[in-house]
């Protein structure tokens, strides 16, 4: 009989004690007035803070440039040369070598470039005494390689290569004469504030037809160039 009153006594304590430590328990975890809750509660200690590629050392990746720029460019040819293999009444064309001047207008993105070059050059003839008018026109495809500090000053080389064609007017001749062309070029310049381009050009062309060829020649500039 007393054996088990000591046990039913023994049962209420430990009953009691362990009410005693919820409570204690709940009252930690309560708030106090004014005090955030995430504070209070500690979840901000359990959440991880995700990392970011500047707090792990990982270096910025540069960015492209993916603008299309605007070019616009004009030459002075003082050496273009001229070879023509027409004949015209058993007379042959035979073109001093001349002047001229050129233009270019096209599009840029990155290191490549598409736009129409124009060329133009007078010349004089060794035999018939004859002035020699060329116009040409090309499809011009280039592709720029440059170095130096961005955006300040860059040395840079161009290699364009086109198709169109040309024309040749020439006094005391009756008959005018072309044909289709090509023509390969190679450029050196300083491109200053990715602005101005500031070189020399030096090319060669061809015209004629699929199965003739009735010209070649060369041309050697100074030219500038502007970037919008």
């Amino acid at each position: 009989m007393r054996s088990g009153r000591l046990l039913i006594a023994s049962s209420f304590a430990l009953a009691v004690a362990l009410a005693g430590t919820e409570r204690a328990s709940a009252q930690e975890a309560r708030p106090e007035p004014g005090e955030p809750v995430s504070r209070a509660t500690g979840d901000d200690e359990k959440k991880p803070v995700p990392s970011s590629p500047e707090s792990e050392g990982e270096p910025e990746q540069p960015e492209l440039d993916r603008r299309v720029h605007l070019t616009l460019g004009a030459y002075w040819l003082p050496f273009f040369g001229l070879s023509s293999n027409k004949h015209d009444n058993s007379d042959r064309l035979r073109p001093e070598y001349g002047m001229g001047w050129g233009a270019r207008a096209g599009a840029q993105l990155r290191f490549i470039s598409v736009g129409i070059l124009y060329l133009e050059s007078h010349h004089g003839d060794r035999d018939l005494h004859a002035r020699i008018t060329s116009f040409q026109g090309y499809l011009d495809v280039a592709g720029h390689f440059a170095a130096g500090i961005p955006r300040v000053v860059q040395f840079e080389a161009t290699l364009g290569f086109g198709a169109g064609g040309v024309g040749l007017y020439a006094t005391r001749v009756r008959k005018d004469y072309g044909g289709a062309a090509c023509e390969g070029r190679i450029g050196l310049g300083v491109v200053l504030f990715e602005r101005v381009r500031l070189g020399g050009d030096a090319g060669v062309f061809l015209f004629g037809y699929p199965t003739h060829t009735s010209g070649v020649g060369g041309f050697v500039g100074l030219g500038a160039a502007v970037y919008i």
